[in-house]
């Protein structure tokens, strides 16, 4: 029997970078300040170790007006986990 592991959200970076320049955000921590999340958070989510949270999503839609179609994708765990491995 295989086993299939759950899909996760993975954020659009390019879809993010281009709405951050459309206002002028230049920076992660320009990034952090608009959405109200720590910069930590940004990194990681951004860098792709960590998957985008509705609040980080819904932050994204409401400050950068990025839709959440725009801003994640779904991929299998086991994509993402290549993608990072290569």
């Amino acid at each position: 029997m295989q086993t299939t592991s759950a899909p996760i959200l993975r954020l659009r970076v390019d879809a993010v970078r281009g709405a951050m320049s459309a206002r002028g955000i230049t920076s992660n921590e320009g990034l952090a300040t608009a959405l109200g999340v720590s910069l930590a958070t940004v990194k990681r989510v951004m860098g792709g170790q960590q998957p985008p949270s509705s609040v980080f999503l819904a932050a994204l839609k409401l400050r950068l007006g990025l839709d959440f179609n725009l801003a994640a994708e779904a991929v299998e765990t086991s994509a993402l986990r290549d993608a990072l491995s290569a």
